[in-house]
């Protein structure tokens, strides 16, 4: 469990081995100065903070913060969702490129969605839904299924009822350089690079939680 002061994921694999759904220039871009600054923003607020420095990232999302005014209490859950965001949206690329969901995950979602074509397709739907800035998640609930969902800005779903398997980057840093205003490519080429592995680790590990 990191706590303050809290460092990058290591990504799974070298920039350059998601070629060509991601180049080289997108993904340093997006992982070296997006992310690295929203973990320094996030350490320099709790430097004001030394009662909420032992929290973990999901006690800092799910909680009311004691000692910290309203808004900066908002300010500081913000950065602390866009670290847990990238956290997972990292760890969980650099799969087989054309892997396709397996496992327990692919039985759930072939039960949800009727096939995994359908769910890529939602997917990829909801994913337009949002304006300007969000994530998409697949989520798994307490009694074994999934859904997908948008947030807004760096909101979080639940952590505290859901396990997120998923989640998708949509602020455009995460793909403008690359696809311009072709974000529904952006997505489905996401949706190839996925490591489906880990996915179905993060299913089935929330079905002991």
């Amino acid at each position: 469990m990191q706590v303050y002061p809290f460092q990058k994921e290591k990504l799974p694999c070298r920039m350059t081995a998601m070629q060509p759904c991601f180049d080289e220039e997108n993904i340093a871009l997006h992982y070296d100065q997006v992310y690295g600054e929203s973990v320094e923003r996030l350490n320099r607020l709790l430097n004001q903070y030394p009662q909420l420095q032992g929290w973990s990232l999901e006690r800092l999302i799910s909680n009311k913060l004691p000692g910290v005014p309203a808004w900066k209490e908002a300010e500081l859950q913000n950065a602390a969702g866009a670290v847990y965001n990238h956290n997972l949206y990292f760890h969980c690329l650099c799969g087989t490129p054309g892997q396709e969901p397996h496992g327990n995950l692919k039985q759930v979602l072939v039960d949800r969605y009727g096939s995994v074509e359908e769910f890529k397709k939602i997917f990829v739907e909801a994913s337009q839904s949002l304006f300007n800035c969000g994530w998409v998640w697949l989520n798994s609930e307490r009694n074994g299924n999934v859904h997908i969902a948008v947030t807004n800005c760096n909101k979080t779903p639940s952590l505290t009822s859901l396990t997120p398997v998923l989640c998708l980057d949509m602020w455009e840093h995460a793909y403008y350089i690359q696809y311009i205003i072709n974000s529904p490519s952006y997505v489905r080429n996401w949706l190839d690079t996925v490591d489906w592995d880990e996915a179905n680790r993060r299913f089935t590990m929330s079905l002991s939680n």
